[in-house]
């Protein structure tokens, strides 16, 4: 009898410490300064408009397709990460979005961050990629 409760504590000392190292390393990698350690060129934290989360340093709240054991983004679309926060109904008001939809810039699906917003942050309002409504239409549409 001792030899089984022996056992039962070995295992779960076992996996409170699996527990415990997998908390540990998912802590890290949830940790906003731990990926702006590398990321911190690809996130400008001086820009005038940032991104709320991206102030928040909460990265793994977009990077929701992130995989720790790569340390590589999954194939997670960026359109799907936005409509997670921000309603796709009021995403598409300005300008059409998503299948169907093709930039003329990127050559690919029309998103909000294709060619007219900067996801982490811009030096203009709504994180836009150009400073006024005209340069961001003319753009793609240069035939006006």
């Amino acid at each position: 009898m001792a030899r089984f409760r022996m056992l039962g504590a070995a295992i779960f000392i076992f996996l409170f410490f699996l527990f415990a190292i997998s908390y540990c390393i998912s802590q890290v990698a949830n940790d906003g300064d731990y990926c702006l350690s590398c990321h911190n060129k690809d996130v400008n934290l001086s820009k005038k408009f940032l991104h709320p989360l991206v102030k928040e340093k909460k990265c793994r709240a977009c990077h929701i397709s992130y995989d720790n054991s790569r340390h590589k983004e999954g194939d997670e679309p960026v359109f799907s990460a936005c409509i997670s926060c921000h309603s796709e109904e009021k995403l598409g008001r300005s300008h059409p979005v998503g299948d169907g939809v093709i930039d003329p810039n990127t050559k690919d699906t029309m998103t909000c961050v294709s060619s007219c917003h900067i996801p982490h942050g811009s030096d203009y309002k709504y994180q836009l990629a150009f400073k006024n409504n005209m340069e961001l239409c003319l753009s793609c549409h240069k035939d006006f």
